[in-house]
């Protein structure tokens, strides 16, 4: 490493990003192709050959590992295991501080030019292995693809490069104090929304484990079926995570054509679902104490303003309005982004549509929180001393003809 920083520094930095992006890229098809692999063989009647199941394996890890929807037989499939996308993203954090450490940089255009060396290869061998590997039964849009490869690239690779680096690139010097408390609300809002809509996924679970232990029993596949079962499980983990924020919220999530689980309906109408183990815990009837999650809501809404009375104590009280208007309005877009992608068809028919209504489950979130979070924005903060101080004597003072100094 010393002899190639002394021949051609610029050289050795962009190959060393080459090859962080050529390792993550192997290791993240290298983990679809097991599960892929996996699945063959607790499916030996679906024996295509070799080199058939690693084109398959080729497609899923394009494709949907990075976000884009599938094509299968001519019918879309665009509800995406975001669970594989967050492990690829973990080795893009990876790979980029590998790079960081590794290059040894020093200013900010050797950061920005190591990170996008790094997403123009990666982006290139997704597309390439898509472009390569897809069928008339099997595709996905290559362009997509790229783009996603990219941006997760640039993003997930640059916060790692970024860290080991310790080169400052100087971006949140130039932005206002105000929006920085706008995005911390915002952020520990969506966090308690998440913290709370994680219990309650964890509830469902554990209330009907034997339910859901039935179904694992019903798929079998022994010991390899189980653990394909679970990847698949983690692999849809976030999506599962925002239906039950859904419910959370009061808006509920579709399982189906006329199938809405939702805490305000007495039964959950019956509906064929995909054979996933988590699937058969959730609920079946209305909850006993549904009115217990709006106040969730707001008293996650009440914790954001209380950030906002804490950061911006010394700010005007129409400032603090608007920190919290901006704020609740982010928090409400960001779950209804989170809904939105956690949304869409695994086929045709009654799995046309899976997943919350987007604009539904942000509008309630908006609300919610907006209740909890503008009054206690307001009424609570830190007590500022008080800027005039108390007078006190300076001279001597006559009293019944005896002069005296205060203490």
């Amino acid at each position: 490493m010393t002899t190639l920083r002394a021949w051609a520094p610029p050289v050795a930095r962009a190959l060393l990003a080459v090859i962080a992006a050529v390792v993550t890229a192997l290791v993240g098809f290298a983990a679809v192709a097991l599960v892929v692999s996996a699945t063959a063989v607790t499916a030996p009647e679906e024996q295509s050959g070799v080199l058939a199941w690693v084109a398959l394996a080729g497609v899923l890890w394009a494709a949907p590992a990075h976000g884009v929807m599938l094509t299968v037989q001519g019918v879309d499939y665009s509800l995406l295991p975001w669970g594989l996308t967050l492990g690829i993203a973990a080795l893009a954090y990876g790979s980029g501080s590998w790079w960081g450490r590794m290059s040894r940089v020093r200013t900010p255009v050797q950061v920005l030019t190591g990170i996008a060396i790094m997403a123009v290869t990666y982006a290139s061998l997704v597309a390439g292995t898509l472009v390569l590997v897809r069928t008339p039964e099997w595709s996905a849009s290559w362009p997509r693809v790229a783009a996603h490869a990219g941006v997760l690239m640039l993003i997930a690779g640059g916060i790692g490069v970024r860290r080991a680096s310790q080169v400052s690139l100087h971006v949140r010097t130039h932005v206002p104090e105000w929006v920085m408390v706008t995005v911390r609300a915002a952020g520990v809002a969506v966090a308690a929304l998440v913290a709370c809509s994680a219990l309650l996924l964890i509830g469902w679970i554990v209330a009907r484990f034997s339910d859901v232990l039935q179904v694992q029993s019903a798929v079998g596949g022994g010991v390899v079926g189980g653990l394909v079962l679970l990847v698949i499980t983690l692999a849809y983990l976030p999506a599962f995570l925002m239906w039950a924020m859904s419910y959370f919220l009061g808006a509920g999530f579709s399982l189906g054509s006329e199938s809405l689980v939702s805490p305000f309906l007495a039964v959950t109408p019956s509906t064929e679902v995909p054979l996933i183990p988590i699937i058969a815990s959730f609920p079946q009837f209305a909850a006993p104490l549904a009115w217990l999650y709006p106040c969730a809501t707001v008293v996650c809404g009440l914790i954001a303003g209380y950030l906002i009375a804490r950061r911006a104590a010394g700010e005007a009280s129409l400032m603090r309005v608007v920190i919290a208007l901006l704020a609740t309005t982010l928090t409400a877009l960001v779950v209804a982004a989170g809904a939105w992608l956690a949304s869409g068809s695994l086929g045709e028919m009654r799995l046309a549509f899976l997943g919350p209504l987007p604009e539904f489950t942000g509008s309630l979130a908006w609300i919610g929180v907006m209740v909890g979070m503008l009054p206690t924005a307001l009424l609570v903060g830190r007590r500022r001393r008080p800027t005039l101080s108390v007078a006190t004597p300076d001279i001597l003072e006559s009293v019944e003809d005896e002069a005296w100094t205060p203490r």
